[in-house]
């Protein structure tokens, strides 16, 4: 469900800090990316992203406008156990459900919806409006 017009009005875009947690009790680490030219975070207006949520932006991860991330996400563009690393797009209102976990690159569509507990292995591609879910996250009917 889309926030209210007045939860956007009172909306403020953060600024997270390497490793330590947002007033709103998620984290980011290398949000400014690793090196001075590296991607870093990039939040979209009034996107919304829930408690103890980890969000490892070293390789780059863009998150739109209007995305709902739920809480106790883990969203990694470096994956130190499987080796791999790239970066993340999370497009306008995609819905990101609780618990889920995005591996490196990962793009997820404008409007898309992963369901919670879902696993997203590196390198797919959920195109906009599909439902996935699952461990490993599949696409479902909509």
């Amino acid at each position: 469900m889309p926030h209210s017009e007045a939860w956007k009005r009172i909306w403020r875009k953060p600024r997270p800090r390497h490793a330590l947690p947002t007033v709103w009790g998620w984290m980011a680490l290398y949000p400014d990316g690793e090196r001075p030219c590296a991607p870093g975070l990039e939040i979209g207006k009034h996107s919304d992203i829930g408690a103890f949520t980890l969000i490892n932006a070293r390789f780059g991860v863009r998150v739109g406008k209007d995305v709902q991330i739920g809480p106790h996400c883990a969203i990694l563009s470096d994956d130190s156990i499987g080796g791999n690393a790239g970066p993340i797009r999370i497009g306008k209102g995609a819905r990101i459900g609780a618990h889920c976990t995005i591996l490196p690159n990962v793009s997820i569509g404008a409007g898309a919806l992963v369901g919670a507990h879902s696993l997203v292995p590196s390198g797919t591609t959920i195109k906009a409006r599909e439902f996935w879910a699952g461990a490993p996250a599949t696409r479902r009917i909509r």
